[in-house]
C-alpha cells in the first residue's frame, strides 16, 4: 500500500516537473525568438506535449524542429519524421502514420536502428 502511494506521488511530482519544463521552454521561445538552440527546444516541446496528449501543439513543435535546418538538434531529421509518424499513430490516425512510416522506409540514408523501429511499428520483420 505504501509503495503504491509512493509511486503515485512520484508520478504526480514528475508530471508537475514536466509541465514546468514545457512552460519554461515556451517562455524561451517567446522571450528570445532567435534562440540559438530553438530547434532543440521545439523538438523537446514536441516530445513532451505528445506524452501529455496535446497532439496539435506537439505536431506544431515537431514540424518546426523539422524545418529548422539552421541549428543542431539531438535527433536527426529522419528521427524527427519518425516521431511525427508515431504522433499520428498514438492519435489513432493509422493510415496517416503508415504513410509516414512507409515514406521513411524509402529514404536512402535511413539508419538501421531507425529502420528496425519503423518495421516494429508497422508490425513487419526487418527486411
Amino acid at each position: 500500500m505504501l509503495c503504491t502511494r509512493l509511486r503515485f506521488s512520484v508520478a504526480q511530482w514528475f508530471e508537475k516537473v514536466q509541465l514546468r519544463a514545457v512552460k519554461a521552454f515556451q517562455q524561451v521561445l517567446w522571450v528570445e525568438p532567435g534562440f540559438p538552440r530553438a530547434c532543440e527546444v521545439h523538438l523537446r516541446l514536441g516530445l513532451m506535449l505528445k506524452v501529455h496528449a496535446d497532439f496539435d501543439a506537439a505536431l506544431k513543435h515537431l514540424t518546426l524542429a523539422l524545418i529548422d535546418a539552421t541549428t543542431p538538434a539531438s535527433f536527426s531529421k529522419l528521427e524527427i519524421k519518425f516521431h511525427i509518424a508515431h504522433l499520428y499513430e498514438v492519435q489513432g490516425k493509422y493510415r496517416l502514420a503508415k504513410e509516414h512510416y512507409e515514406a521513411l522506409l524509402k529514404e536512402k540514408t535511413l539508419p538501421s536502428h531507425l529502420k528496425a523501429d519503423i518495421c516494429r511499428q508497422l508490425g513487419e520483420s526487418e527486411q
